[in-house]
């Protein structure tokens, strides 16, 4: 991926690298997620927003939300290697895999439910004896 500089991304090759959208990008800097420098109206990024940028979108895709995000930047500290944050990821997308899973459950009883009530449809009505 080419960059804007030696060491820095514009907008557009950050949407490109990562697949969202360029409002994306904004959001995660209006939430405080990341805080590109400007250079007249256009955001630079860093090599160190480009891989926070890269944490972030792969929370997202696993369906964290921007205060768990937040919060895992937080935890961040270079002296444990990122152990506590990347232990706290670990169990925040198994909070988020229970509650899929839950969901998954709630589908496939609504799914057998409705299945049911088609099959009772299709039944001729039985005649009064």
């Amino acid at each position: 991926m080419a960059m804007a500089s030696a060491d820095r991304y514009r907008i557009g090759q950050i949407v490109r690298a990562f697949g969202v959208t360029p409002r994306a990008v904004r959001y995660y800097e209006e939430c405080g997620l990341v805080r590109p420098a400007r250079s007249g109206t256009d955001r630079v990024f860093s090599p160190a927003d480009y891989e926070r940028l890269r944490f972030i979108v792969e929370a997202r895709r696993a369906g964290l939300g921007v205060i768990d995000i937040h919060e895992l930047l937080d935890l961040y500290d270079p002296k444990d290697g990122g152990r506590r944050q990347l232990e706290r990821k670990v169990q925040l997308m198994r909070t988020q895999l229970e509650a899929l899973d839950a969901q998954r459950h709630a589908l496939e009883a609504g799914i057998e439910l409705s299945l049911s009530a088609l099959d009772n449809l299709d039944r001729p009505a039985s005649k009064a004896a």
